[in-house]
């Protein structure tokens, strides 16, 4: 019966923070590939420098 419980708490907890981190990411990731997108319409690098020596970079 204690085990039980313990279980339950224990997998809605470790769900719970797999879902906080997982929604985390996405947004980060989002959000870089928007910065990335941005960047590249200004002609500037992932860091957001000026694109001065592009054959470098690439």
């Amino acid at each position: 019966m204690l085990f039980t419980v313990l279980y339950t708490i224990l997998t809605e907890k470790i769900q719970h923070y797999f879902t906080v981190f997982q929604t985390t990411t996405a947004s980060l990731s989002l959000t870089s590939i928007y910065a990335f997108k941005l960047n590249k319409e200004r002609g500037r690098d992932i860091a957001g420098r000026p694109l001065l020596f592009r054959p470098l970079l690439l």
